[in-house]
């Protein structure tokens, strides 16, 4: 049987009840504490596109050469497992910016992550694993791609040529 949710939208403003102090900080803490996470995680973008680090993400991308390399039944669970926890490190790389940065600074950062994606073939596994999306070992990673193109393509000015 079916539940009835009855909303009372001409409740009066008088009868609201205040918003406690408590509340209120919990509110902030949060806030704060979700600000800090996002500025760490524009950090460890800054961290991978930095000079002095390069061939980390070459680190990354070799972890996912035997597990990609297997198909079918012949993939085991540690292999998913960490086709997963890589492409979860794509993603959220892509991810980072928009917190009351430099707007300028946020789009090269991203730009540069771009860059090394491409020089380092993680493009290209994006790809292939877009492509094969369909084979039943790579079904799961379907919406964790979706979003890995959706950050990839995120502040991109289109230009339409006839």
């Amino acid at each position: 049987k079916a539940a009835k949710l009855v909303l009372d939208v001409k409740r009066s403003k008088s009868r609201k009840q205040p918003i406690s102090e408590a509340y209120k900080k919990e509110h902030k803490r949060l806030k704060e504490n979700a600000l800090g996470q996002a500025k760490r995680l524009i950090d460890y973008k800054r961290a991978f596109v930095d000079a002095k680090h390069a061939g980390v993400l070459k680190i990354f991308v070799s972890l996912l050469t035997e597990p990609l390399a297997r198909t079918g039944s012949s993939r085991t669970e540690a292999d998913h497992m960490t086709i997963e926890l890589v492409l979860h490190l794509f993603r959220n790389l892509l991810s980072a910016g928009h917190v009351h940065t430099n707007r300028h600074e946020d789009n090269r950062l991203h730009q540069q992550m771009i860059a090394l994606f491409e020089s380092e073939l993680v493009l290209d596994i994006i790809m292939v694993l877009g492509q094969e999306i369909e084979a039943r070992e790579n079904q799961h990673y379907n919406l964790l791609i979706m979003e890995i193109l959706h950050y990839l393509f995120r502040d991109q000015v289109w230009k339409i040529t006839l």
